[in-house]
């Protein structure tokens, strides 16, 4: 279960980083490759995005360092990073997993998170 985030770098390149709780993480993190369903729209589709105060979610890549997960994605540079989510849609991809095969639970930071204007 992640458990916090923190932003690592804002502009132009946002990068936040997400940590989870220890019992969640088992032997280890990993990221699996997923697609979204061919009959849906990408838009659809939820995997790691990186919000800004704007209340704008920019999909996003992840990597693994450990155990913290690091979330990047560009962004507008008038904008400023305020959240991460994970699987945060009515068609959630899941590509986290511990190295136990359990997937990670969606989650989204912060709670309540800014809806799209």
């Amino acid at each position: 279960m992640a458990t916090g985030f923190q932003i690592v770098q804002d502009l132009p390149q946002a990068i936040v980083s997400v940590s989870f709780s220890p019992s969640s993480i088992g032997s280890g993190l990993e990221l699996k490759p997923s697609s979204c369903s061919p009959e849906l729209n990408l838009d659809q589709c939820a995997w790691f995005e990186i919000g800004t105060l704007s209340g704008h979610w920019y999909n996003a890549s992840a990597t693994i360092d450990e155990d913290k997960v690091f979330v990047e994605a560009e962004i507008d540079v008038e904008e400023k990073v305020s959240g991460v989510r994970y699987g945060w849609g009515n068609y959630p991809v899941a590509t986290l997993f511990n190295l136990e095969n359990l997937p990670a639970l969606p989650f989204a930071f912060p709670n309540p998170i800014p809806h799209k204007q």
